[in-house]
């Protein structure tokens, strides 16, 4: 038994406890290291924290109603002072009702109290950026004292006040990107060191920079935003673009297992930052006609979009830059997943308006997609801005165009798979064949006019027209190794094409073509022996199509390559080459199938477009007149490559009558450069 006066102090102490225990205790939120929970998160001493704070305890509402704006703002700022992380309470909901712009420095660490469980908040729909996270900018604005040479990593500035090491340095001009015009020239690199006014950055600068660019240099301070299971919902009172959550200019950022529903704009936005992971997010409805970018990056270095899931969404991830930011650099997209169906904000059919896996815009540099998986996407996959690789990724179901080359250069297309999953359809269902593709890979005319394009070794199971279709292409084209099965459904060519380029404006140089397999899938379409056409602008000048000394193709149509001719003013009546074939092989060049002309008048007929022989010396060959069985001879010309046919036996210089149908069997195999 306690005395009576003990006892009174023992009640005294409890009733004080219950006291300062029901109320408002930011303080007493703070979880010492070894209190908080183990998890596989990153730990807290790496993100700069000494500990975790309760959201609760700072009295929001948390009924989904009330706006808990101002007291998130708090929690942050008290988060900030002290180097604590927030945790938040998953059974409650929170309103952030007034936009929250939040900027900092250090680390914002936000996450669901329990693990596995996700915390929610829900946005209005009355702004487009309700919640913003950003660095806080430095005071410095200058400009270059010396230009800036590609690779350099010392830079002269007219002032460096302010400017510290680990800052993120942005350098931006009002000259054009070169890529595409809705991007301008500029960067995002980190301060390594200073010395006076000399700059040294973490990487080497990838443009180059003149004093007449007009350069603004300005900076960040370091600053790291944390965020994982969370819920962002956004709550539609009208019909307003809206993004879920945005982040700007921070560095060493990681959002994992974030859950973004209906922000139509975008899910999430990430503006300049550097050296940003977006890893195992679910991002739902971000469908506005015109955008609607589940994940968005706008200008910065080094972004990793890994494991993400995207329902209804116009894009999964979309790597772009604009007039404030430049490009968006050295960046990857791997093994998300993407589900194309849905409706837009107006109402209309995704598939109908367009529905992306992985885009990258104009402004876009040096992007890694890798093993992600596009499911009933319109477009599986669109590639602009320069220095893309798409590798080893998947495109199922329905597809208009499963792989389109829209802008830009120097892109690389290689281990890609489409599968039609034709099986899959309900019972008694017939598959709706419009909505499956007429070609797999579609080669724009907006690509840049310079540049190299390699697309090998993919495979595509369901192919009605044409595998590979290019328009007015002028890069340098490596297309090899690729197998196409070619079917009959949905109103297909009787003839597909591997290859189909047209309205070709100037020649083609360092073509390659080569090793391609296909088969057929029904047996009413016939095995095409050509593989390979190619068809000029109406306004293309005579002269050649293919430049052969750099280029290596199998099975061309020579209709469009080579030309036929008898002289001045007494051109042919009527010249077929759909089923003549040209080859070249290394050094060895054969032209072979059937030949058919008739000549207005008599005349020698001459093609031209073949490559001539090595050595320059002219080559003999023997054809015949397949009505009569006749044999007759021509002559490859040495220094031209121009072919010479004779109507007169051991000849090649005699002439063919008018108005009599000549067809022919060819058979030429000779070296050429």
């Amino acid at each position: 038994m306690y005395p009576p006066l003990m006892k009174l102090k023992l009640l005294l102490c409890l009733l004080t406890w219950l006291l300062l225990h029901d109320q408002p205790q930011p303080d007493r939120a703070i979880l010492p290291r070894s209190a908080t929970r183990s998890t596989n998160d990153v730990p807290t001493h790496a993100l700069g924290l000494v500990g975790w704070a309760n959201f609760d305890n700072f009295n929001p509402a948390g009924d989904g109603i009330r706006d808990d704006s101002e007291k998130l703002v708090k929690a942050l700022a008290y988060c900030q002072t002290h180097r604590l992380g927030l945790f938040i309470n998953p059974t409650k909901k929170y309103f952030l009702k007034t936009p929250i712009d939040y900027a900092f420095a250090g680390t914002v660490a936000i996450r669901s109290s329990r693990t596995g469980q996700p915390a929610v908040f829900y946005l209005p729909d009355n702004e487009q950026f309700p919640l913003q996270l950003s660095a806080k900018a430095g005071s410095l604005e200058t400009t270059l004292t010396k230009a800036i040479t590609t690779g350099d990593q010392a830079l002269t500035l007219t002032a460096t006040t302010d400017l510290k090491p680990g800052d993120l340095l942005h350098i931006q001009t009002k000259t054009a990107w070169p890529i595409e015009t809705d991007t301008r020239k500029g960067e995002f690199n980190v301060v390594q060191s200073l010395t006076q006014n000399q700059v040294t950055l973490k990487y080497p600068c990838q443009d180059d920079y003149s004093l007449s660019d007009s350069v603004l240099v300005t900076h960040y301070r370091p600053a790291m935003v944390y965020a994982k299971e969370l819920e962002f919902r956004v709550r539609k009172t009208d019909d307003r673009p809206v993004i879920g959550l945005t982040v700007l200019y921070t560095q060493h950022s990681q959002l994992d297992r974030l859950r973004i529903k209906d922000a139509q704009y975008a899910s999430l936005m990430l503006y300049g930052c550097y050296d940003t992971k977006v890893t195992d997010c679910v991002v739902e409805g971000a469908n506005e006609e015109g955008a609607g970018y589940g994940i968005g990056t706008v200008g910065g270095w080094r972004y990793s979009v890994l494991h993400n899931t995207s329902h209804g969404c116009r894009k999964l991830c979309d790597f772009s830059g604009d007039s404030d930011r430049g490009p968006t650099r050295h960046s990857e997209a791997i093994a998300n997943k993407a589900y194309g169906q849905g409706k837009t904000n107006l109402g209309n059919d995704l598939f109908q308006v367009q529905s992306f896996c992985v885009a990258t815009h104009g402004g876009a540099d040096g992007i890694l997609i890798e093993r992600n998986i596009a499911y009933n996407c319109q477009t599986g996959f669109q590639l602009r801005g320069r220095n893309i690789i798409l590798n080893a990724n998947q495109i199922l179901g329905e597809s208009l165009y499963p792989i389109s080359l829209a802008g830009g250069q120097n892109h690389t297309v290689t281990n890609n798979i489409y599968q039609a999953l034709l099986q899959n359809a309900a019972k008694n269902q017939a598959p709706d064949y419009p909505n499956y593709p007429k070609g797999v890979i579609g080669l724009s005319e907006n690509l840049l006019h310079s540049g190299h394009i390699i697309i090998r070794n993919n495979q595509f199971d369901f192919v009605r027209n044409y595998g590979i279709y290019g328009n007015d292409v002028r890069q340098h084209c490596t297309i090899s190794d690729n197998r196409f099965i070619f079917n009959t459904f949905g109103k297909a060519e009787p003839k597909p094409q591997i290859v189909y380029f047209e309205q070709l404006t100037s020649p083609l140089s360092d073509l390659q073509i080569q090793h391609n397999t296909w088969q057929m899938a029904s047996a009413n379409l016939a095995m095409p022996r050509v593989q390979v056409i190619l068809r000029r602008d109406s306004t293309y000048s005579e002269g050649p199509l293919i430049d052969w000394v750099s280029s290596e193709i199998q099975g061309l149509q020579a209709t469009h390559v080579l030309t036929m001719t008898t002289g001045k003013n007494n051109s042919p009546q009527a010249v077929d080459m759909d089923n003549l074939v040209i080859n070249k092989q290394g050094k060895t060049i054969t032209l072979a199938g059937e030949l058919s002309f008739t000549l207005n008048r008599a005349a020698q007929p001459f093609i031209n477009g073949m490559p001539a022989p090595i050595p320059a010396e002219d080559y003999f060959f023997d054809f015949q007149n397949q009505a009569s069985g006749s044999t007759y001879k021509g002559q490859v010309e040495g220094k031209t490559g121009q072919i010479c046919l004779g109507a007169q036996a051991s000849t090649f210089g005699s002439s063919f009558l008018g108005g009599t149908p000549f067809v022919t069997r060819l058979s030429l195999n000779y070296t050429t450069r």
